[in-house]
């Protein structure tokens, strides 16, 4: 069964001496409270990759049909959040299961206990550079689609452009010699026997489409590669 997760990674830089067992156990030491809204659940360690889920309150909207009034009305409720991460110490690196949104509650828990024992850096990959590390280890099947920034064509600029690339015989040469106004790819590959669709944007957001085996099988790939 194929499921769509979304994930981003950070370059963590760690200024303190503890290692990956003293930081597993201060999450341990943090589980959620109602009083602080957030905290930690499911915490392992396996040998210096720390896994855990940040659990956060948040408000959310919702829209509710009012049956006296004849309309629908927004209310406002409280959930708790569950958002999935990583911390790879040999590899310098944290992964997070969702976007950009998801890295800052998870950077902002570390905040709180950690105070300034952790540096983030984005990762300085573009698009096209996904395509590279994939082409190398002969994991790229096919390029679906590609999003094109300041597209110009007959000298009048259009702005973004999206194709779906017919002839796949050279277009990643292609796409890698004209790469720095490329901003989407969307690309069929192979991880676990199994055919998986991988989006990437500029801010170096994945979108895998795949089953469970072969997210994990992916993950170890890009934190290898990257």
């Amino acid at each position: 069964m194929e499921n769509k997760y979304y994930i981003i990674i950070n370059l963590l830089i760690r200024k303190s001496s503890k290692d990956a067992r003293q930081y597993a156990l201060e999450m341990m030491d943090h589980p959620y409270s109602d009083e602080s809204g957030w905290g930690y659940a499911d915490v392992i360690r396996n040998n210096n990759t720390v896994y855990a889920t940040l659990q956060k309150l948040l408000p959310i909207n919702y829209n509710i049909w009012n049956p006296e009034l004849h309309q629908i009305e927004q209310q406002l409720i409280k959930i708790i959040k569950e958002i999935r991460f990583e911390i790879d110490f040999d590899r310098g690196l944290l992964l997070v299961a969702g976007t950009n949104t998801q890295l800052n509650y998870v950077k902002q828990s570390f905040r709180q206990i950690f105070w300034n024992e952790f540096v983030y850096e984005s990762i300085n990959l573009i698009p096209i550079d996904y395509i590279k590390i994939l082409r190398k280890s002969d994991l790229l099947i096919s390029i679906d689609e590609i999003t094109i920034k300041d597209f110009q064509y007959e000298g009048c600029l259009i702005g973004r452009y999206t194709a779906k690339p017919i002839n796949q015989l050279d277009i990643a040469e292609k796409l890698i010699e004209n790469s720095k106004n490329i901003v989407h790819v969307k690309v069929k590959t192979l991880f676990d026997d199994d055919e998986c669709i991988l989006s990437i944007n500029n801010n170096n957001v994945m979108i895998l489409e795949s089953s469970e085996s072969a997210k994990e099988k992916f993950l170890q790939y890009i934190k290898s590669n990257i």
